[in-house]
């Protein structure tokens, strides 16, 4: 069972052009990254996402960064990182009052 949030990314991910045509598969989902895991499991509940889209791979530097921040608490050392042994790409945000914009700024 597709988990609750995507058909508001099916519409984002189409409104920002990050895809084009029908995203929903054909076939059923082979699960094979850990976000497919957690997407695939109804009793995680997701309350936000920060995407953030650079031309150049950064993702191990933005993530020893977070994981340094004194508001973001590592879920479990290499979940979703599996270029950079011992990092992670799921973290959680202490701070809900914090946005997403000022994360990201803090970090560029």
């Amino acid at each position: 069972m597709p988990h609750q949030i995507r058909p508001n990314i099916l519409k984002l991910f189409s409104d920002i052009k990050l895809a084009r045509g029908d995203l929903i598969s054909r076939s059923a989902k082979n699960l094979y990254w850990n976000i497919d895991h957690l997407l695939n499991r109804t009793e995680v509940e997701i309350i936000s996402l920060i995407c953030v889209r650079m031309e150049e791979p950064s993702g191990a530097k933005i993530d020893k960064r977070l994981e340094l921040k004194v508001d973001t608490n590592v879920i479990e050392k290499g979940l979703g990182a599996s270029e950079v042994k011992g990092n992670t790409h799921f973290l959680h945000l202490t701070d809900s009052s914090k946005s997403g914009s000022l994360l990201i700024n803090s970090l560029v």
